[in-house]
């Protein structure tokens, strides 16, 4: 997770090519409470985010494919 001025943001990067994906943290304000209280939720979406893109844009590296993901 990083900061942006007063905005926050995660960002996660994909180890086989490098792609990133970043979005912003909407606390309704800059909360640092927030962030903290939150980092697993915020955390998890990430990692989902991740995973979303190996499946879909490297099914052949990671070995699982969308069209067998989730039987």
């Amino acid at each position: 997770m990083g900061k942006d001025g007063p905005k926050r943001y995660f960002e996660v990067r994909c180890p086989l090519c490098s792609e990133r994906y970043r979005q912003g943290i909407k606390t309704g304000k800059a909360s640092e409470e927030f962030v903290e209280e939150f980092e697993g939720d915020i955390r998890l979406v990430g990692s989902d985010i991740l995973l979303q893109h190996l499946i879909g844009e490297h099914p052949d590296r990671v070995g699982i494919s969308a069209d067998n993901a989730f039987q």
